[in-house]
């Protein structure tokens, strides 16, 4: 009986301790442990300041993108300079294809049976997708 609540007691702790979370999201004014230690959550980056003798990430500074949007169009020339712009410009250059290939001039014709249901909502919604 003591072996079976010694093993049920260190599963109960064994999941207490690896169900927490091991990094949690930095807030301003909350505790923070090392002087000088710098977190990044979001756009802001914290810093670990002492005030009145407790240990406390500061408000944060508002740092910029990490990505930006290319200028330079990929070619043969270049793509060893901007490899990591060319998912970018392979999305710019399908999504102007397809637009252009997308006639604004569909005429659209519903036949109706003599068994078909009155639709409760507009079909061309879903045709103009």
């Amino acid at each position: 009986m003591r072996r079976l609540i010694c093993a049920i007691l260190a599963i109960v702790l064994l999941l207490g301790v690896t169900s927490q979370p091991v990094f949690a999201a930095v807030k301003a004014g909350s505790k923070c442990v090392l002087k000088g230690d710098k977190k990044i959550s979001g756009t802001k980056t914290y810093t670990c300041i002492k005030s009145g003798g407790k240990l406390i990430w500061n408000k944060g500074i508002t740092t910029k993108s990490a990505y930006s949007i290319p200028t330079e169009e990929i070619s043969f020339a270049n793509v060893l300079k901007n490899y990591k712009d060319v998912s970018y410009w392979a999305w710019k250059k399908g999504s102007e294809k397809v637009e252009k290939a997308i006639p604004s001039d569909v005429k659209v014709t519903i036949l109706k049976g003599p068994n078909t249901e009155e639709l409760k909502h507009d079909p061309m919604v879903a045709i103009n997708l």
